[in-house]
């Protein structure tokens, strides 16, 4: 089995995210942001730099190379907004792995604070991973009850 990593190639945001007019939607929420009117992230804005998607891809003899994990970055909030990694793949460092590509591109953006909300129930998978990849809980919440976890700067660590 062999998996590369990389970032995810317009193309592929177009297809597997549905993007249809593309041009017509970056233009749109442009012109809203000057306006000042706060929107939250959308598939079209991995395409025009707000977002920052990395994914991992299975390379086999036998089947063609499919995508496995992603993990998903608002440059402009500093939040990581996804990390998915498919069944069969847990376990392999694949999601490690890909959140330490997507916080790198977050601190050569420049952003300030690393953080994502993730559920506050300890026996969840994601509860414990985090945590063991040095994420810390902030006390806040939001309001569907996820716990906000932030990344410390390295020198903090």
């Amino acid at each position: 089995m062999k998996l590369h990593f990389r970032e995810m190639p317009p193309a592929d945001i177009q297809s597997r995210l549905g993007v249809t007019d593309v041009a017509r939607e970056i233009r749109s929420r442009a012109l809203l942001r000057r306006l000042g009117v706060a929107l939250p992230p959308s598939p079209v804005d991995l395409l025009d730099g707000r977002l920052k998607a990395w994914e991992c891809i299975h390379d086999s003899q036998a089947a063609r190379a499919q995508a496995v994990g992603h993990c998903t970055a608002d440059l402009i909030t500093g939040e990581i907004l996804h990390l998915v990694v498919n069944r069969g793949y847990e376990g392999r460092g694949i999601g490690k792995k890909l959140l330490s590509l997507t916080v790198a591109s977050l601190r050569a953006a420049g952003a300030k604070r690393i953080w994502l909300a993730a559920t506050a129930d300890p026996t969840a998978r994601a509860h414990g991973f985090y945590r063991a990849v040095g994420w810390r809980p902030t006390g806040e919440r939001t309001k569907s009850g996820e716990e906000i976890l932030e990344l410390p700067r390295d020198e903090d660590r």
